[in-house]
């Protein structure tokens, strides 16, 4: 399901034609100030910031969670930090790949909260199996 979710958001077309964000949590910051002064975009601001967030979040724990759970033969630091590589590994792969598309978003954002994600899921099943 979580590689269905990562070729959807992937794949489809994007309002935002070829920019790259390398400034981490800019976009994201902006879209709170904007919530929390209630400008005009607010509306806009909380969807990005619960859907962009959310989006990552729900694909990458799952990434890491079967990443180290596979990893069953190895020490349970290891294996979290392999699940971290990989998160980031798929993910930097998919933002370059992204950059190719002419109607998709190449953002900084998503490399940090996909491998923050997959570290969430693999901390959670290295921890939940003690």
């Amino acid at each position: 399901m979580a590689t269905g979710w990562v070729l959807v958001m992937v794949l489809r077309p994007d309002p935002t034609l070829n920019t790259i964000n390398l400034v981490p949590l800019q976009d994201r910051l902006l879209a709170l100030r904007c919530l929390l002064a209630g400008c005009a975009a607010a509306r806009q601001a909380a969807h990005f910031l619960f859907f962009e967030t959310l989006g990552n979040v729900l694909v990458f724990v799952p990434i890491g969670f079967s990443m180290a759970g596979a990893l069953d033969g190895l020490s349970g630091r290891r294996r979290v930090w392999i699940a971290i590589a990989a998160g980031a590994a798929l993910s930097i792969g998919i933002e370059l790949a992204q950059l190719a598309m002419p109607s998709r978003a190449t953002d900084v954002d998503d490399v940090l909260l996909n491998t923050l994600s997959a570290a969430l899921g693999a901390v959670f099943i290295v921890r939940s199996r003690r």
